[in-house]
C-alpha cells in the first residue's frame, strides 16, 4: 500500500505546521498567511498561536473560481493540493446548461475530461486537479484534521476564556459540517472522521450511509450554533463562521438529501453502494421535505431578526436593481451572504488575479443561449412559450431590451456597460470584444465577478470573495420544500420567491400555479439568481434531470449594419430576419431598422468611407444589430448528451482508494 495515496494518512498527522493567512495591506479575517513550524504544545500555549491555528482551519473552504497557480510550494504549504480550484481553470457551471468552457489549447477539466466523456475513477486518481471535486486533493481532509486538533486541544490554552474556547470549537465543528456537506453532494456517504487519528488506531473506515451522514452533519451543527455569534462586531472578522452560516449548511444538506436523487422509491442506479444505502436513503421519505422547509423557515426568521436580509435597491430603476444584485453576490460584508470564502492562494485575493481574469479572457466561462433565455422580461414574464410564466412580448431581434436586470449583471450584452470610462460591449462579428481571443466564442461572455471587460474592468483590485451561500438561496429552498411537502405553493412560498424577484424590479409570479409549474418557476429563478455560483449542477443532479444533460445547447451570432442609401444592391444577396444573415445588405422592416432604408453589413476590413474598425460603437441613428440563433457545433456536443448514464449524478472515487480495502465502495457505474 502506498501511503501517499491514502486519505487516512491525512487524519493521524497532528497539526505540526502552522499555516495561516496574512497580507500586509489587508487585515480581513480570511486574508492572513505566514507560515512557520511549531509544535502542538507551542500552538496551544497561548491565545495568539491558538487563534492562528483556528484561522488555518479556514484554508481549504470551497472557492468557485479558478485563481490558483500550479501545485508549487505555496499551494502545497497551504494544503491546497488541487492547484487551479474548480475544474482545472473552468467552473462548475461549465458542466451545466448555463455555461460552457471554450478556452481551447490547454488541458482543462471540462474540455479534456467531462465533455468527451473521458472522466472516470482513473481520472480521479491521476488527474485530480481537473475534476469538479477531488476526494483526495481538495484539501478537505487536512481541514477536518486541523479542526479536530482545535477541538481536542483548545481547552489547554491558559489565556483564553471559556466562551471563546467554546466558540473556537463551534467554528471547527461547523467547518467540518461544511466539508461533509460538500462530500455528500458530490459522492454521497463517505468515511466518518470524528477525532484526530493516531498511528496505532484501526484505520478501516467504511462509508457512512446517506442517513448516517445527514445525521452526522445535523449533530455537528446542533453542537455548534449556540456557541457562535450572529455576527462579528469587528468587520475584519468577516468570513468567520456565524450561527446563521451554520444553520445554512444544515439547510443545504437536508435540501439535497430530500431531493429525488437520494429520496426516492428506487436508487438512481443499481450497485453495491446502492445496496448499502451509501448513495440513496433506501426509500422515499416525504418528511425530509417537511424538515427542510422547517429548518429553512427557522433560519430565515432567525436571520431577519438579527440583521440579515436581502440586499435592496436604493433607487427603483435598472441601475438600482443591478447594484442591489451585484452587492448581494459580490460586495464584502453585505447583509445577505451567510458564508463567504476566499481564494486558497494568498497571492490571488482580488480580481487582479492573472488566473481568474486570464481564463476569463480565454473564454473559460461562456454563457449559453439556454441560460440567457431563462431571464424574463423586465415586467417579470418569461420569453419562451414552454416556460412557466410566459407572455408574448419578446423580440428575438431586440433580445436584450427590457430584460431582467440580473441578465445585464450576469452576461455581457451588445451595448451593455463594459470596463471603465463608459465603454460599451461590442459583441457582433468583428467587434472589439468579439475579437478578443476566445472571449465571445459563442456570441457573448460572462460578466458576473469580472464586472465587464478583461483589461480595464472596474473589478480589478476588488476583493475576490466567493458567496458560498446567500440568504436568497434559503428563500428559494423554503419555497421548493414547502411546495413539495404541501403539494402546492403556499402564500409564504410565493412571498419568498417574489421577494427575490422584487429586489430586481420583477412582478410577482401569478397566483394559482400548481405544484409542477411553481416548481419549474423556482428552478428557473435559481438559474437567474445563482448563475456562476455553483448551484445549477446540484439542482440538475438532485432532481435527476437527465433531460438537461441531453439538452441541445444554443448560441447566438450578431452583426452590425450601417445605413447606406447609396449602396449598389445589384448582384448582392439581401438578408432578412429569417435567413442566416449571410447576405450583404438588408432593408429595414421597422423592427430591425427604418422602413425602406438600406443597411450594409459591416465586417472586418469592409469599406464604406473607411475600413470598419473593431472599436466602432453602436449609433442608433445609423446602425442596427441583427441576431441569429443556432445549436452548438457538432464537435462541441457533450458525450453525455448522446450517451447519458445516471452514473454522472455522483462523482467516482479514485480507483486506488477503493482498492486499498478500508471500506470505500465505488459509486454505481464507475
Amino acid at each position: 500500500m502506498k501511503k501517499n495515496q491514502n486519505i487516512i494518512r491525512m487524519l493521524f498527522c497532528g497539526l505540526v505546521a502552522l499555516m495561516v493567512y496574512s497580507c500586509q495591506q489587508a487585515k480581513d479575517f480570511l486574508e492572513k498567511p505566514v507560515t512557520s513550524d511549531t509544535t502542538i504544545d507551542d500552538i496551544f500555549a497561548s491565545r495568539e498561536f491558538a487563534t492562528k491555528a483556528m484561522l488555518a482551519c479556514y484554508l481549504n473552504l470551497p472557492f468557485g473560481l479558478p485563481t490558483m497557480a500550479g501545485p508549487g510550494a505555496i499551494a502545497q504549504d497551504l494544503g491546497a493540493n488541487k492547484p487551479l480550484c474548480c475544474i482545472g481553470q473552468g467552473i462548475l457551471d461549465d458542466l451545466t446548461d448555463l455555461m460552457t468552457d471554450n478556452s481551447g489549447g490547454a488541458i482543462t477539466g471540462p474540455i479534456t475530461f467531462y465533455y468527451p466523456g473521458n472522466y472516470n475513477s482513473t481520472v480521479e486518481q491521476k488527474n485530480p486537479s481537473y475534476v469538479k471535486y477531488s476526494f483526495t486533493t481538495e484539501g478537505q481532509w487536512e481541514a477536518i484534521r486541523r479542526c479536530w486538533t482545535i477541538i481536542e486541544n483548545i481547552d489547554k490554552v491558559p489565556d483564553m476564556d471559556e466562551i471563546e474556547k467554546l466558540q473556537f470549537k463551534a467554528e471547527a465543528r461547523t467547518i467540518i459540517a461544511l466539508h461533509y456537506t460538500e462530500m455528500l453532494r458530490h459522492f454521497g456517504g463517505v468515511p466518518k472522521v470524528d477525532h484526530v487519528y493516531l498511528t496505532n488506531e484501526n484505520l478501516n473506515s467504511p462509508r457512512m450511509t446517506v442517513r448516517e451522514m445527514l445525521d452526522w452533519i445535523n449533530e455537528l451543527i446542533e453542537e455548534s450554533y449556540n456557541d457562535l455569534p450572529y455576527k462579528y462586531s469587528d468587520p475584519n472578522q468577516y468570513g468567520r463562521m456565524t450561527r446563521i452560516g451554520a444553520l445554512a449548511i444544515r439547510v443545504r444538506a437536508f435540501h439535497f438529501a430530500a431531493s429525488p436523487l437520494f429520496n426516492d422509491d428506487q436508487p438512481y442506479l443499481a450497485g453495491a453502494a446502492s445496496d448499502a444505502y451509501y448513495c440513496w436513503l433506501g426509500k422515499k421519505d416525504p418528511d425530509l421535505w417537511k424538515q427542510t422547509r422547517d429548518l429553512a423557515d427557522e433560519l430565515i426568521t432567525d436571520a431577519e431578526t438579527n440583521g440579515y436580509g436581502l440586499e435592496q435597491p436604493v433607487t427603483q430603476d435598472v441601475t438600482g436593481y443591478r447594484l442591489a444584485y451585484q452587492n448581494a453576490y459580490h460586495a464584502t460584508n453585505n447583509i445577505e451572504t451567510l458564508i463567504t470564502t476566499r481564494s486558497r492562494n494568498p497571492l490571488y485575493q482580488n480580481t487582479s488575479s492573472g488566473y481568474f481574469m486570464g481564463f476569463y479572457s480565454l473564454g473559460a466561462y461562456q454563457p449559453t443561449q439556454n441560460w440567457i433565455d431563462m431571464f424574463p422580461m423586465a415586467n417579470g414574464f418569461d420569453i419562451k412559450s414552454d416556460q412557466p410564466n410566459y407572455a408574448p412580448g419578446w423580440d428575438e431581434q431586440k433580445p436584450t431590451d427590457n430584460r431582467d436586470p440580473r441578465l445585464y449583471e450576469s452576461v455581457a450584452v451588445n451595448n451593455g456597460d463594459w470596463g471603465k470610462g463608459g465603454n460599451l460591449a461590442r459583441l457582433w462579428q468583428g467587434g472589439a470584444e468579439q475579437k478578443n481571443n476566445r472571449l465571445c466564442y459563442h456570441g457573448t461572455t460572462a460578466r458576473k465577478f469580472s464586472l465587464g471587460g478583461s483589461n480595464d474592468a472596474p473589478a480589478i483590485g476588488m476583493a475576490l470573495v466567493w458567496p458560498y451561500i446567500r440568504l436568497a438561496e434559503i428563500y428559494l429552498i423554503y419555497a421548493e420544500a414547502a411546495n413539495q411537502y404541501e403539494g402546492s405553493p403556499s402564500q409564504l412560498a410565493y412571498a419568498r420567491v417574489n421577494a427575490i424577484r422584487a429586489r430586481v424590479g420583477l412582478s410577482d409570479l401569478p397566483a394559482g400555479m400548481g405544484k409542477d409549474k411553481f416548481h419549474d418557476a423556482v428552478m428557473k429563478e435559481r438559474c437567474c439568481e445563482f448563475g456562476m455560483e455553483s448551484v445549477r449542477w446540484f439542482d440538475i443532479v438532485r432532481w435527476k434531470m437527465a433531460d438537461v444533460f441531453q439538452e441541445t445547447l444554443r448560441q447566438q451570432t450578431s452583426w452590425i449594419w450601417v445605413q447606406n442609401s447609396g449602396y449598389v444592391v445589384a448582384g448582392k444577396t439581401q438578408a432578412t430576419r429569417a435567413n442566416s444573415y449571410t447576405g450583404d445588405y438588408l432593408i429595414g422592416d421597422g423592427v430591425i431598422g427604418q422602413n425602406g432604408v438600406i443597411y450594409q453589413k459591416l465586417v472586418d476590413n469592409s469599406a464604406i468611407d473607411a475600413p470598419f474598425s473593431p472599436n466602432v460603437n453602436f449609433d442608433p441613428t445609423k446602425n442596427v444589430i441583427t441576431y441569429q440563433y443556432s445549436n452548438f457545433p457538432e464537435v462541441e456536443v457533450r458525450a453525455w448528451a448522446k450517451n447519458f448514464s445516471p452514473k454522472w449524478y455522483l462523482s467516482a472515487f479514485p480507483m486506488n482508494e477503493v482498492n486499498m480495502g478500508y471500506g470505500l465502495i465505488q459509486n454505481p457505474g464507475w
